[in-house]
């Protein structure tokens, strides 16, 4: 294998090539070449730079300046604009680069716009269970995470005109007219309750939890601690519905307002098939007051 040494036709500089019809020495001045034979010239033409006189043919078309002399003619630019300044958050001085520069840092900018939006709350409306609550921005849509996280899994959700016969949500447009569950997980959680009662040979009423979590004020029945209403999946501090008279039990009353309660998810699954007299006597109390 022969190497052949020769000039590059569209640089000059001399290089080596094991081909015999080699006439650059690197893809850039192929580039090069080929874009001067398109306008109609044998060989590229040289740009110099304007503040060194250096080459620049290797640069895009549109450069002037090579990248040593660009950095320092922005650096001169931006000196030039800056100007004295005080941030009103933090009260420091800097140096504003432009005329509409107000805060010295990015944080300084949030932390104003978090007191601006405190200073001044206001009630919206959440798409998701149509509750009223104080929103800190105006790109605020739902009041609590849960709601949040559902409407991100139902992004085409913005009905609440239709709500959840279970948990009280509205029901996605996209779903038929003729439907009372939000989604799969309501659907079974009904059917599961409606099945153990017709097993039970039990009466069975349509209770939304919400209105059950509602009437109850959040407050767990069995430990009396309160339920943070934003925790779901099967955190044991969750909120669940508990029948305050279980199934198993001979005076199981079914599946009605009076006989369901709020409770933590822990606290239901350690009270398991079991009732005291304390809940027999809150069943009592609730049998009596209308709903």
């Amino acid at each position: 294998m022969t190497n052949h040494t020769r000039a590059c036709a569209a640089c000059g500089s001399s290089f080596t090539s094991v081909r015999s019809d080699a006439v650059t020495c690197s893809p850039k001045c192929s580039t090069r070449l080929r874009k001067a034979r398109r306008a109609g010239t044998a060989v590229p033409t040289t740009r110099e730079c304007l503040g060194c006189g250096t080459d620049i043919s290797d640069r895009h078309g549109n450069a002037r300046y090579c990248r040593e002399c660009y950095e320092a003619q922005e650096k001169q630019h931006q000196a030039n604009r800056a100007r004295p300044a005080l941030c009103p958050q933090c009260g420091a001085a800097f140096s504003a680069k432009t005329g509409r520069e107000k805060y010295c840092t990015l944080r300084c900018s949030g932390l104003a716009a978090r007191a601006r939006q405190l200073g001044q709350p206001w009630t919206a409306i959440c798409v998701v269970c149509a509750s009223a609550f104080s929103a800190a921005d105006t790109r605020m849509i739902t009041c609590s995470v849960r709601c949040r996280i559902y409407h991100r899994r139902h992004p085409e959700y913005v009905d609440v005109e239709r709500q959840c016969e279970v948990c009280a949500r509205g029901i996605p447009r996209d779903t038929h007219r003729a439907a009372i569950y939000c989604s799969e997980r309501c659907r079974r959680l009904i059917g599961k309750h409606l099945r153990r009662n017709r097993a039970a040979q039990a009466p069975a009423e349509p209770v939304r939890l919400r209105d059950v979590f509602e009437r109850d004020g959040w407050i767990c029945h069995i430990c009396s601690l309160p339920v943070d209403r934003e925790l779901n999946g099967h955190h044991p501090m969750m909120a669940s519905l508990d029948h305050i008279i279980p199934i198993s039990d001979p005076e199981y009353p079914g599946h009605v307002w009076a006989n369901l309660a709020l409770a933590h998810l822990i606290c239901n699954t350690s009270k398991c098939n079991r009732a005291t007299q304390k809940d027999r006597d809150l069943y009592e109390r609730l049998r009596a007051i209308k709903r």
